[in-house]
């Protein structure tokens, strides 16, 4: 597994990413396995920069794609001539669009490997030494492409609610074809939880997407303390407005800070006291802390956000030079800003999950879920959905409108009945006819009852 530089004109040198793509090919060649056929074999890829490992060429395609957009005294516009030849502006690219990782993974001398090289779905997301335990090409490099895939954006994700009382398993945050809109997350993931005598709330999270936990802890705040022009459940918040929130600490609530390492980390996770263990899967870090709900009062809303600080030493490059990758960027410099083809790129320090919405519920209730998976439109949540009151003043308007509407109508309705009964009688008055509700079988044939003048109207 090779990485940058694989150029003859940087072959004396290190990229200002090195630490970033080091760690990566690393966990690629152990998250892959043996490629050995012989399964007591447990050989792994090696990995280093493609100019000590294979051999320097002249415009690489890794290369190209990692330094492109910033290493341009290299770089050349293609003036190709062969099937009618495109126009050479084509081939020029902006400060933003190439500054990605792009490994090279030379799988095997034989460029058709056999069948029972390929290996299988068998243990598919553990690493496995040897093609009899279902190790191969294609099962191998399934895996450091989902590595790849979860290396994109650290993630932080909460799990669990008071499970040591019973509580409840949060779902996973993805939700397949979910759309997001404005303060939505408030009821995606919501807990009632009744006041105790420590009104302690447990909390679980984890954190992936990275190998290093700088720090990690749980933030909780009432739903209405927060500005839901900042907090509005479909972006991250700038680093400057999320500091400005932790400044201030009569509004929130913060836990101790956990440091620890990832599923990817060459240690392996470290949640500091367990760690997942789902069959099938690597283990992820698992982390626990308590929120003291004694200060809310019943009927609150609090969201409660895990955060997380990883990979500080993708930045260390003995300050010689910044590293030039957005993955690399992207997690530990919040200045970092890019926009390419409709696309921002922005970098940021802390990472906030997808919060969980405890409410507050009085001493006699259960903890229990309340949430709302897919909830259908921004438009059919109430206000106290979104982290307001009933009656807010949009609200109020709603209510005294439909209530003139109601009584209108009442009144209509009253003022119809009066006039028919006052109609009805002055017929009766009038023709002398027989009210409704006389038993007609009382009346003889042999009255002389007679109409005159009958104004069909």
């Amino acid at each position: 597994i090779g990485y940058e530089w694989g150029a003859p004109s940087h072959s004396d040198v290190k990229t200002a990413d090195d630490s970033a793509q080091k760690e990566i090919a690393n966990a690629y060649s152990k998250y892959a396995g043996s490629y050995n056929a012989n399964s007591n074999s447990k050989t792994l890829y090696p990995t280093g920069d493609m100019n000590t490992l294979v051999y320097p060429v002249r415009g690489g395609m890794e290369d190209w794609a990692y330094a492109a957009s910033w290493d341009t005294e290299l770089v050349q516009p293609c003036t190709p001539s062969t099937y009618g030849g495109y126009a050479p502006e084509k081939t020029i690219y902006n400060n933003a669009s190439l500054r990605m990782f792009n490994m090279l993974v030379e799988a095997s001398d034989m460029k058709e490997p056999s069948e029972k090289h390929l290996g299988s779905d068998e243990n598919l997301f553990v690493a496995r030494q040897g093609v009899k335990n279902g190790n191969g090409h294609v099962s191998r490099n399934l895996r450091m492409c989902l590595l790849l895939l979860d290396l994109v954006e650290p993630y932080v994700q909460l799990l669990n609610v008071n499970t040591r009382e019973g509580g409840v398993v949060l779902d996973a945050d993805v939700v397949p074809l979910q759309k997001r809109f404005h303060r939505s997350c408030i009821h995606t993931k919501v807990v009632n939880v009744p006041r105790t005598d420590d009104n302690i709330v447990s909390v679980d999270w984890t954190v992936g997407g990275a190998f290093t936990i700088e720090y990690t802890q749980l933030m909780a705040a009432k739903w209405t303390d927060l500005d839901d022009k900042i907090f509005d459940c479909m972006s991250q918040p700038t680093q400057q407005n999320l500091d400005t929130l932790l400044s201030q600490k009569h509004l929130l609530q913060l836990t101790k800070r956990h440091q620890g390492a990832t599923r990817w980390h060459r240690n392996g996770p470290d949640g500091g006291s367990k760690s997942s263990l789902i069959e099938g899967f690597l283990p992820d870090p698992i982390f626990s802390a308590d929120i003291d709900i004694s200060h809310f009062q019943a009927g609150d809303s609090i969201a409660v956000f895990a955060l997380a600080k990883v990979d500080p030493d993708w930045n260390n490059n003995n300050g010689e030079e910044d590293p030039h990758s957005h993955m690399a960027q992207v997690r530990t410099n919040p200045n970092w800003h890019f926009e390419n083809a409709n696309k921002t790129i922005q970098g940021r320090l802390e990472w906030l999950s997808i919060p969980v919405t405890l409410v507050i519920g009085p001493a006699d209730s259960a903890i229990k879920e309340m949430s709302v998976r897919m909830p259908p439109s921004e438009n059919n949540l109430t206000t106290s959905q979104q982290g307001g009151s009933f009656f807010s003043k949009q609200n109020k308007v709603l209510y005294i409108t439909l209530s003139i509407i109601v009584v209108l109508v009442m009144f209509k309705v009253l003022i119809w009945n009066k006039s028919k009964r006052a109609y009805e009688k002055k017929v009766n008055e009038e023709f002398d006819m027989v009210p409704l509700d006389v038993n007609r079988d009382a009346i003889s044939y042999d009255d002389d009852i007679k109409v005159e003048n009958l104004d069909l109207d």
